[in-house]
């Protein structure tokens, strides 16, 4: 068994040395960051560096910086042995975490601290350790150092993991918290707390209504539900911002939710394929901010002529609902409108 406190003091030392061997090279330079980027998969790890002629690139997280590989890790440093060991299968996240963490508590140790002494660094300077394959790129160094707010890069887009989202929630402007299976009301609490969030998706939540955490997003600009059981969509009106509503894969949609849809009329895109619709209901007329309507997949015994008559509307979506022949002649109808 891999002793791994030995071997992140072996890796942090190796680290000090090769900063401190190349800290001549970059005597005119700043530093804004250091990562130790890792893909055990791959067998893979190397150090990189960011400097300032690269910050108009940067991101919070490293995958999106151009950065400068200060060197790879061959095997006297990184065995086999500490790839194949260091992951735990059961654990929550990602199946690689031990070796992430390992990397972070390498990268943090006391002689990289010392080495760093040597070069000019950023005010927001940072060590970063992530997991390719989390599109949070969330850091594990900060498990080490804590977050530092003052320093920290805005998070402003969030999949899955309210954790995160909650570490700065004024930041984040969208999130998807999908596939889930059931909505739990820790997450109704938790996204309630993100008072500038503009998108949301909740697909595949078993959503029957609209949580309460909804309601209460203001600035919300997008919404997705697909593929839910959603029967009621009471209040949604009052979000008076809301410009996209997605309610694919719903099953029948009940009269009620045609009536609470029509209230909202600031919406610009409305998605409702496969929805169980069999005409398109009337109410609707008074959505004339539309730009898009996507009724695909639906039973339609036929399409009102007010439809193409929105005074906005630019595309419209007709995948299985109407004949090749009708497409084409709505489209010489209405050559102003995209039409599939």
């Amino acid at each position: 068994m891999i002793d791994t406190t030995a071997l992140a003091d072996h890796l942090g030392k190796k680290i000090a040395e090769i900063l401190r061997a190349r800290a001549p090279e970059f005597k005119k330079h700043r530093l804004g960051g250091l990562a130790l980027s890792a893909a055990p998969w791959h067998n893979y790890a190397a150090l990189s560096v960011l400097i300032e002629t690269d910050i108009k690139y940067r991101k919070w997280f490293i995958g999106d910086w151009e950065h400068n590989e200060f060197a790879e890790f061959v095997y006297e440093d990184l065995p086999k042995q500490a790839y194949d060991e260091l992951q735990d299968p059961n654990g929550k996240g990602s199946l690689y975490a031990p070796f992430f963490r390992f990397c972070a508590q390498a990268l943090c140790h006391k002689a990289v601290k010392a080495a760093l002494q040597l070069y000019n660094l950023e005010p927001d300077f940072e060590l970063f350790v992530d997991d390719p394959d989390d599109p949070n790129h969330i850091s594990y160094c900060e498990e080490i150092l804590g977050v530092n707010k003052k320093t920290r890069k805005p998070t402003t887009t969030i999949v899955g993991n309210l954790d995160e989202a909650l570490k700065d929630h004024s930041t984040v402007l969208k999130l998807t918290y999908s596939f889930q299976g059931k909505f739990a009301k820790t997450a109704d609490a938790s996204i309630s707390q993100l008072k500038n969030l503009e998108i949301l998706s909740l697909e595949f939540m078993g959503l029957k209504r609209l949580p309460k955490c909804v309601l209460a997003l203001i600035k919300l600009k997008e919404l997705v539900l697909d593929r839910n059981q959603i029967t009621s969509l009471t209040g949604l009106r009052d979000l008076k911002k809301l410009e996209m509503l997605s309610l694919r894969f719903n099953g029948n949609m009940t009269k009620a939710m045609h009536n609470e849809i029509a209230e909202i009329t600031a919406l610009k895109s409305l998605r409702v394929g496969d929805c169980g619709l069999k005409e398109v209901p009337e109410s609707w007329q008074q959505l004339r901010a539309l730009e898009e309507i996507y009724i695909f997949d639906n039973p339609l015994s036929s399409l009102p002529e007010w439809v193409c008559a929105l005074p906005n509307l630019k595309r419209l979506g007709l995948v299985k609902v109407v004949n090749p022949q009708t497409k084409g002649w709505l489209r010489k109808r209405h050559p102003q409108i995209e039409i599939w």
